[in-house]
């Protein structure tokens, strides 16, 4: 049995090992794509963007929509093909997080409300 169960561990190690990959290029892809979509379309429309950022009392509106439209463009692209994801990728999150807590701050209480 103890036999059977070392087997199995290595076996799910090399299985786990060759789909590693293949995984990360999947998820990059697929995150990279989303922020560069997400990102060209609040470029197409800047002004929509920054009259949103605007109303919700976000300081200095102009340079942040700016900075984050390029951010997703530009990061999610290289994210995509791979070129300095590991410099990108926190600057996508910090994005992100702002995003969530201005804009979809009500996502955020359902994370902390009763069920």
């Amino acid at each position: 049995m103890l036999r059977l169960l070392g087997f199995l561990d290595r076996l799910s190690g090399a299985i786990g090992g060759l789909l590693q990959s293949p995984l990360l290029l999947a998820l990059r892809l697929y995150f990279g794509i989303w922020f560069v979509m997400a990102g060209f379309a609040k470029l197409q429309d800047i002004d929509k963007f920054i009259a949103s950022l605007t109303a919700m009392n976000v300081p200095y509106p102009e340079v942040g929509a700016w900075l984050a439209a390029l951010t997703e463009t530009i990061g999610g692209a290289f994210l995509a093909i791979g070129f300095l994801s590991r410099l990108v990728s926190p600057l996508l999150a910090i994005v992100m997080i702002v995003a969530y807590a201005t804009a979809h701050v009500e996502s955020l209480h359902v994370l902390t409300s009763d069920p």
